[in-house]
């Protein structure tokens, strides 16, 4: 039998669903193959096995979360536009699928090694070009020296955070659900305009 495309993207789909709840330890391929309406024979035949079928689904996760920040700094905008593009694509990321954060932060921390089936990683990170941008900024003296690992740690870290840790945050700041969702709405112009003013000088 032929392999049906829309199947599979169907099980890809659900698995991710699936996947980002309960990560690969607490997901049954049973569980999947009935929230896909279809029978686990029929999962196996397309995914060997729950290894097979998370690679697939991780894989698939991670390159839609780092491949973004490429796109981001190809913008034709200043680097400050470029940075504002950013927040608001990650935050949107995030809150279409607010358990992406923690799934791929928790699956690295429990296998290190599935980081090493990215070897694009190193040239999808625009490094020599924020660099540029920095020595620039720098150079005109509207910008602090910055090293472009700690620019994009402290980007990444600003727009990531509230997702890891929506727990922790609503209770020591006493918010209910919804009260946390107004929080996230207005974190994109809070990151932006912290990040930048870290960056100045004046």
């Amino acid at each position: 039998m032929a392999k049906d495309s829309t199947t599979e993207q169907l099980i890809a789909d659900t698995a991710e669903k699936v996947f980002l709840e309960k990560g690969i330890a607490g997901a049954r391929m049973q569980e999947i193959a009935d929230a896909a309406g279809i029978n686990k024979a029929l999962l196996h035949y397309y995914f060997r096995s729950k290894d097979k079928l998370f690679e697939y689904v991780f894989d698939r996760v991670f390159q839609d979360f780092v491949m973004r920040l490429r796109t981001v700094f190809e913008e034709e905008l200043p680097i400050e536009g470029q940075i504002r593009v950013f927040i608001s694509r990650y935050i949107q990321i995030f809150d279409r699928k607010p358990g992406m954060p923690l799934f791929i932060q928790t699956e690295l921390y429990r296998n290190p090694d599935l980081i090493k089936r990215f070897t694009f990683l190193q040239s999808v990170f625009p490094a020599d070009y924020i660099r540029k941008e920095i020595a620039k900024k720098v150079e005109v003296g509207e910008w602090r020296p910055i090293r472009v690992s700690d620019f994009l740690t402290n980007l990444i870290g600003l727009c990531v955070y509230p997702y890891l840790a929506q727990p922790l945050l609503q209770h020591a700041f006493s918010m209910n659900d919804s009260d946390y969702q107004g929080f996230l709405e207005n974190r994109a112009e809070t990151i932006y305009t912290f990040f930048l003013q870290g960056l100045r000088t004046q």
